[in-house]
């Protein structure tokens, strides 16, 4: 596909989510599809390598405001909590490389618990549930990796 088509494809993906909200790559493909009459015929690979380009155009455009050999100091900390893990700094360094475009696995951070408290929760049944992302947040890290402070939402 060539440059001007990818981004026409790039554009049209995002104008879906902007006006559709959260939608899987098959949603993302036939609401396309819908809207140009079914002129345009897309699979969800196409898509897919779509959200790729747009996902590395984020990172790229981030880029510039990376500190390879950052420190603590580029952390929210609290009175309450002044001093950031170590192990954080390496693990924010190598997220992006080893964590985006074709090494990202979905997966849904729901919060932090004691030990005794996440063996009670495997030990009781579990039902399946669905859901759907309606927005997306960048926020400034604080200690142990924990969301302290906005820096960007959509929706």
């Amino acid at each position: 596909m060539s440059e001007i088509l990818q981004g026409t494809l790039d554009l049209m993906v995002l104008k879906t989510l902007d006006a559709m909200g959260a939608l899987h790559g098959y949603g993302i493909a036939r609401r396309i599809e819908q809207v140009s009459g079914d002129v345009l015929q897309l699979n969800q690979g196409t898509i897919y390598a779509s959200l790729l380009r747009l996902q590395q155009k984020l990172i790229d455009a981030e880029a510039p405001f990376e500190a390879p050999n950052g420190t603590a100091a580029a952390f929210v900390t609290t009175p309450e909590d002044p001093d950031i893990v170590a192990p954080l700094i390496e693990y924010v360094r190598v997220f992006v490389p080893e964590h985006t475009g074709t090494h990202f696995s979905p997966h849904v951070t729901i919060g932090l618990g004691t030990k005794e408290f996440l063996d009670a929760m495997l030990a009781e049944p579990f039902a399946s549930f669905t859901f759907s992302p309606v927005g997306a947040s960048v926020y400034h890290l604080g200690n142990y990796g924990t969301a302290m402070r906005s820096s960007m939402r959509s929706r």
